[in-house]
């Protein structure tokens, strides 16, 4: 019965908000700030959809490195908008891992948190690393920034509490990577997640992932040369 309330209480939700309605509503007034020649308005908008179209393709479990740098990008240059110079990133790519797959939005919450937790709560300006490579078998994904960090304490803490899986609590887009990723790769030796953090000096999150290449290529808005994105 538990089940059955919370499938219609989706549907209805999902009934009140027609997720292409909205994504074709974004993308019209996206073409009017052109036609008004709104560039920078333009420019978030089309962020924001490129997000949000993301959200509607969610049953697609595995994405290509360079799908999820999209993603990022894209919530970078909204969060650039809000922050203005107070944020800059720096996103540093090895062409060998491009292909390589990663479960979805694998990445994006790790970087929603360095800049919201992380950069927001500073007053000197902020910067976000994001840095991904491939040696041998092993596909390594850093984000790192130099933003407000945690205790030990506070650091020790959450690591116990990615343990507890039935304590979701705080730091909800984290843990739930977290556990994807413990589900997609829990049997396989180079599944490596790491945290280090010191209170005022920013937080590094290294993960050590088994490379793994897709057949299909896809469609990606990162040109083949421009492997070094900042901004």
């Amino acid at each position: 019965m538990e089940i059955k309330r919370n499938r219609a209480q989706l549907s209805a939700l999902q009934s009140q908000i027609n997720p292409h309605f909205l994504f074709n509503s974004l993308e019209t007034i996206r073409i009017r700030s052109l036609m008004k020649e709104e560039k920078e308005t333009a420019n978030i908008i089309h962020n924001m959809a490129k997000i949000f179209r993301n959200s509607l393709t969610w049953g697609k479990d595995m994405v290509t490195v360079r799908s999820e740098v999209n993603l990022l990008i894209s919530f970078l240059e909204i969060q650039k908008y809000r922050f203005g110079d107070k944020l800059d990133y720096e996103i540093d790519i090895d062409q060998a891992a491009e292909e390589c797959m990663i479960p979805n939005m694998a990445l994006q919450p790790f970087i929603e948190n360095a800049s919201i937790h992380g950069i927001e709560s500073i007053k000197d300006n902020g910067k976000i690393n994001v840095k991904i490579s491939v040696n041998q078998d092993i596909l390594t994904c850093i984000v790192m920034d130099n933003g407000a960090g945690m205790s030990e304490e506070k650091k020790e803490r959450l690591l116990r509490s990615l343990e507890n899986e039935e304590d979701i609590g705080e730091s909800v887009g984290i843990k739930n990577v977290y556990y994807r990723l413990k589900l997609y790769y829990q049997d396989q030796f180079h599944f490596h997640f790491h945290i280090d953090s010191e209170l005022g000096k920013g937080t590094t999150i290294i993960i050590n992932l088994p490379s793994q290449t897709g057949n299909r290529q896809e469609k990606t808005e990162i040109s083949e040369n421009k492997l070094y994105f900042t901004k």
